[in-house]
């Protein structure tokens, strides 16, 4: 079979899932192919195979070495200068701009505007620039599941960030280069489209046609993401196919140009809509391949497609070897791939029965992938692919490009009606999408997966293919639960570990812990920390967590007070959760705010699992919200936990006179290590070994107080603190447990 060699290196994508496993995996993977196509495994397809997969590692090797930058304080000013490489349209009155600077380093700029309807007219790529404004900190990661910022620009070869909130003292020289006016003419064109059309119009128009979807809102876009739709926002081969079939039916039938003139017009053209469409993984893709195919036309030879496919996988990587990071370039290439692989079995079928295979194809070629990045996947993202793919193929992207075109037309001036005809019809389609999943709640929250259950899934993926392809009813049947098995297996393994945890998640200035009993018995939140405005807490540390862990179903949520960075979460956890049950003190708003609120004050019990949650405080209402936090204490894992929420140095004295006897070996420090709290008093009594305080860095509040980490210190207690350690997680089993920190 062609293309065997460059099968190995499209299947790179899976070893770069996890540590750089590269080699072995695609390998196996490679084998295991072969097997399934009975074919003999040469000496030299094998010596082949073995350099292509040198080459990989030694590419791989080379661009992960971490290279030691000049670093820059944290809001420094300074003037950097450098040739412009990439810049972005305007998004929420910003745009971005990728900049390589005369040392050689790649810095992300990012320019504040007071009017977003224009794009700042000097800078181009390929221009000569200077910028002057305040570096900031590239966040890392610090909670499982949390978006790693500085990991993705790193895999962009950035090294710093700069934020500029003066526009006019940017310096520009213009560019020579011709591709600066493709670049320019981009900008004009998307300018034109939000001048022109309407908000939603030139949203779905900039994204479809120009590959530029971030002024689709939010919401939207995390409902396509949801079910399984993303694919429809990227431009592809679907959108080159459209611009081919334009321009042959103008120039073949309206300018009567001949064939071979054609072919060659198209050929110049596509290469420039593909940089003025933003010139992504995809579109790179579907550019190239066209190329190939023009030209196969022309010398009347036709290449095996698989083997175009993965000639273009490698020859970008070679260019751009950091292109193998980016979401669009592992999807549309492993989409196509196995689109290409299977392509026999959309041999002499029905236009019904070809729409549904591709669906389905698509979407389990996909979806080890989807869970690894997203956490969850929806198994009926195949009915409303089946019913959405024609719908954006055959009547929604042909009429944005009717409304692109005559809206160019000098004739026609006006074209309102044809803005509100698209309007109407998007609307109602998010209004059937979201229909949809009010109906049927199919997200299934699968977790971060192992790689090993990834690298089986494709394997029985392939012979679910092969069977499939060759007509073998029992064997197609037997792979199919192999795969599907293997994601079930994965997701399950929780209840199957006698091992629980107690995470306190790095939220910030604020406080979030997630309790999960052995066997997934109990999952018990103690507070979720909310915001001023919005949910950027919620929405960036604590539902990552969650989905990463494969929690869908909270049992209890227990919030120790009603104060915003406590309680401010609960909404949107509500809205995204089932939750079973919230549990807050007799003396709390929360209890007017939420149903079935379940009231717990000091000297009673509440239990999940058999694991009781004794509960000391309040047994009265107090003056200070702060003081009316709930403060409990459960043993896991042999250690005796004491949460205090915000209470003060008053209550800690009360506690201790009230209850002589309380004491822990882990103290979740009150009020953030405030020094309103966590008295000497208090310390000397129970008693503990470990201390955690949940604190936000370069707090305005000066927290933790210096003196009570000198308490702590005294009595030499292991402090571990979010605003140094990251999340912090203790696994325990039925009588130990280690405590283990995100970040060294």
């Amino acid at each position: 079979m062609k293309g065997q060699l460059y099968f190995l290196a499209l299947f790179s994508l899976i070893g770069l899932l996890g540590a750089r496993t590269t080699i072995v995996i695609s390998i196996l993977l490679w084998l295991i192919f072969n097997l399934f196509q009975h074919q003999i495994i040469s000496k030299k397809l094998l010596i082949s195979s073995g350099c292509v997969m040198l080459f990989f590692f030694m590419l791989f090797t080379n661009i992960t070495h971490e290279k030691e930058n000049v670093s820059f304080e944290n809001g420094s000013y300074l003037t950097i200068s450098g040739d412009v490489k990439t810049v972005t349209p305007v998004i929420d009155n910003k745009f971005k701009v990728r900049v390589k600077a005369e040392n050689n380093s790649l810095w992300l700029v990012t320019v504040v505007l007071e009017n977003s309807s224009l794009i700042h007219p000097k800078i181009l790529p390929f221009s000569s620039c200077q910028f002057s404004g305040l570096t900031f900190d590239i966040e890392h990661a610090t909670n499982r599941g949390q978006f790693n910022y500085y990991n993705y620009l790193k895999n962009q070869q950035i090294s710093h960030t700069l934020l500029v909130s003066s526009p006019e003292t940017i310096l520009c020289n213009s560019s020579n280069n011709p591709l600066s006016f493709i670049y320019d003419l981009r900008f004009s064109i998307l300018d034109f489209l939000r001048k022109n059309f309407s908000e939603s119009t030139s949203a779905w128009m900039a994204a479809l046609l120009f590959g530029e979807d971030g002024w689709i809102n939010d919401e939207e876009r995390e409902l396509f993401q949801k079910w399984g739709l993303s694919h429809l926002l990227a431009l592809s081969g679907l959108h080159v196919g459209y611009v081919i079939l334009f321009f042959f039916s103008i120039s073949l039938y309206i300018l009567r140009i001949s064939v071979q003139r054609t072919r060659f017009w198209i050929g110049l053209f596509l290469p420039i809509y593909g940089l003025m469409a933003g010139w992504a993984a995809p579109i790179q893709r579907a550019v190239g391949m066209a190329e190939i195919g023009l030209v196969g036309w022309k010398w009347r030879k036709k290449w095996p497609l698989l083997d175009v496919l993965c000639f273009f996988f490698l020859l970008l990587l070679v260019i751009s070897p950091f292109s193998i990071y980016s979401l669009g370039f592992q999807f549309s290439y492993l989409v196509t791939f196995f689109l290409l692989l299977s392509r026999k079995l959309f041999e002499n079928t029905g236009k019904m029965a070809l729409l549904c295979r591709i669906s389905l194809i698509s979407q389990l070629s996909l979806l080890p992938l989807q869970t690894h990045y997203f956490y969850s996947i929806n198994p009926l993202s195949v009915f409303a692919n089946i019913w959405m793919i024609p719908l954006f193929t055959l009547i929604l992207l042909p009429f944005l490009f009717f409304l692109l075109i005559t809206s160019s037309l000098p004739v026609l001036k006006d074209f309102t009606f044809l803005d509100s005809i698209f309007e109407w019809l998007i609307e109602k389609v998010i209004y059937l999408l979201k229909g949809m999943d009010y109906l049927f709640q199919g997200e299934w929250v699968v977790g971060n997966i192992p790689i090993s259950s990834i690298f089986l899934y494709y394997v029985f993926f392939i012979g679910f293919l092969r069977s499939w392809e060759k007509g073998r009813s029992w064997s197609t049947f037997l792979f199919t639960l192999a795969f599907t098995g293997t994601i079930i297996v994965a997701s399950a393994l929780p209840y199957l570990s006698s091992e629980g945890s107690v995470t306190v998640l790095d939220v910030g200035q604020g406080d979030t812990s997630i309790i999960e009993l052995p066997y997934r018995k109990g999952i018990i939140l103690v507070d979720v920390k909310g915001d001023m405005e919005g949910s950027y807490s919620y929405d960036n540390f604590i539902k990552p967590f969650l989905k990463s862990k494969g929690i869908s179903t909270i049992d209890s949520v227990i919030v120790s007070h009603s104060d915003l960075d406590h309680s401010g979460g609960l909404p949107f956890l509500l809205k995204d959760f089932k939750v079973n049950q919230i549990v807050s003190s007799p003396f709390s708003s929360l209890i007017a705010e939420y149903k079935n609120v379940t009231v717990v004050k000091g000297k009673e019990t509440l239990s999940w699992a058999g694991t009781d949650f004794y509960f000391w405080h309040p047994t009265t209402k107090e003056k200070d919200e702060n003081d009316q936090s709930l403060v409990f204490s459960v043993v896991l894992g042999g250690k005796n936990w004491l949460f205090t929420g915000d209470i003060s140095k008053e209550m800690e004295s009360q506690l201790i006179s009230t209850f002589p006897s309380l004491s822990a070996d882990v103290l979740k420090v009150s009020h953030h290590g405030s020094k309103t709290s966590t008295s000497e008093e208090f310390l000397t009594q129970i008693q503990a070994d470990v201390a955690i305080i949940s604190v936000g860095r370069r707090n305005g509040y000066g927290h933790p107080s210096p003196e009570v980490i000198d308490r702590l210190n005294q009595r030499s207690m292991v402090v571990l603190r979010t605003d140094l350690h990251g999340m912090i997680n203790y696994i325990f089993d039925k009588t130990s447990g280690t405590f283990l920190t995100f970040l060294p």
